[in-house]
This record gives structure tokens, sequence and C-alpha cells, in this order.
């Protein structure tokens, strides 16, 4: 039977904060979130961590992630791309698992809900033409690429896109613009090219809030504040959360 697997890349190296990736939230590591979203999706058989760390793998066991071996060093550096890793893990592992989809989900991204993956899955299954669907978020106006500047001098700047920015005077007239959030379900075959979007992207539009991602310290302790303040439900964490 063709599966869909979940590949989170969690290497124990860290630029912004130590340990990031097992860092506690409301009492959990960090990683948790995303492994027991996965666990929970309908359309996930399985589900791995590909780490470098003895630590982070223990912890992605105990919540119920597969770790086959741990990441070897070339693919633990800060050059190496989670194409590399993840395109690593699906030839090591395809021999003894019909993988015919894979979805990546970042470690830092803990309001990943099991529907969210879900969706991905049937849309890229659905559509025969499409190499991979990925979450996305609208950027709203402040941060529209047309409100985008360059420095002209030390005390000088101008707009990137000046003309289409004359164009669109009003926030209506803008046209929409996404990124990429922290989830992509991608094909087998795509994947091992070492390229997870391919050439035709789908997408899953998300609200500002499930497409948080955490780089920095003050993103984890607001994702707590979000959490106690029930601004976002996380019914898949209910009974795990303190």
């Amino acid at each position: 039977m063709n599966k869909n697997i979940v590949i989170i890349p969690a290497r124990k190296g860290s630029k912004r904060f130590i340990k990031k990736n097992i860092s506690n939230l409301c009492g959990v590591p960090l990683l948790a979130y995303s492994i027991t979203a996965s666990l929970e999706a309908k359309k996930i058989d399985e589900v791995y961590v590909s780490t470098d760390s003895e630590e982070i793998s223990e912890i992605a066991k105990q919540y119920g992630a597969k770790i086959p071996f741990l990441r070897p060093d070339n693919l633990s550096d800060d050059l190496t791309t989670i194409d590399d890793v993840c395109a690593h893990l699906v030839k090591e592992i395809e021999d003894e698992v019909d993988i015919e989809n894979v979805i990546i989900i970042q470690p830092t991204s803990p309001f990943v809900k099991p529907k969210h993956i879900d969706s991905c899955i049937k849309l890229l299954s659905e559509t025969i033409e499409l190499d991979s669907v990925a979450t996305v978020s609208e950027l709203d106006h402040r941060h529209h690429p047309f409100n985008l500047g360059k420095p002209k001098t030390e005390i000088l700047w101008s707009h990137i896109y000046e003309m289409e920015r004359k164009k669109s005077k009003t926030r209506k007239s803008k046209p929409k613009v996404f990124k990429y959030c922290n989830l992509i379900a991608v094909r087998k075959d795509i994947i091992k090219q070492k390229s997870r979007f391919g050439n035709n992207m789908g997408y899953i539009c998300l609200g500002e809030l499930e497409s948080w991602d955490i780089d920095y310290k003050w993103q984890l302790d607001l994702a707590e504040t979000i959490i106690r303040m029930k601004h976002i439900e996380l019914e898949h964490m209910k009974d795990i959360i303190s």
C-alpha cells in the first residue's frame, strides 16, 4: 500500500537560541506539537524525525515518531537544506516503506493542525498535475512587496516596486501576495530530486496565527500566551499541554 509519510527535520544546532526544537511550550517540547498533529491526521501513515541528536531522537520517540537512524554529519551543518535532508531519508527507507507522498513539517510550527495536513494531501492526491501543495498565508498590506524599500544613501531610501506601487494606490487594488508557511506535501519522486516544491505548486491558505513559526525566544514566549489566552484551539494537544 502506498503511504503518506511525514518528515520533521530537527537538528540540534540552533543559531538563535539553544535547543530551540525541544524548548518547553506549555509543558511540552516544541517538537511534540508537529509530531502529535501528524499522528492525528487521518491521511498520514507514518511520522519520521530526521535529527543528528540523541536527545531529540529520544523525545521524538517518546511522542510516537520514528527515527530510523541519526542524520550523518555531512547533513547536519549550516549549509544543509531541508530538501537535502528529506531526500536522504526517503532514499534510505524507500526499499522498506512504499512511499507515495512526503509531508514536510517544521518542528518550529506548533500551530499546524491535523486538518491542514489532510487538506494538503487531499488536494495533491486529487490534482494529478500538481507536484506539491504548501500551506501559505496572505501578507497584509503592511508587509506587501509594494511597500518594501531599499537604501539609496545613508539617509535616503526608495520603494523597490515604485512603478507597481503608483499603479495600485489602494489596498484593494494591490494583488494578493502569499508567503510559504510551515507545511508542504510533495510527491516522492519530486523530493528525491532534492526539490520540495517542484514546478506546479498548489496551496492551502491559512490564517496568520495558524502559520506562526518560531525563530526567536520571544516568539516562543508569545506562542505560550496565544495558547493560554485561547486565541487558537489545538484540540489534538488538549490532553498533553499543561
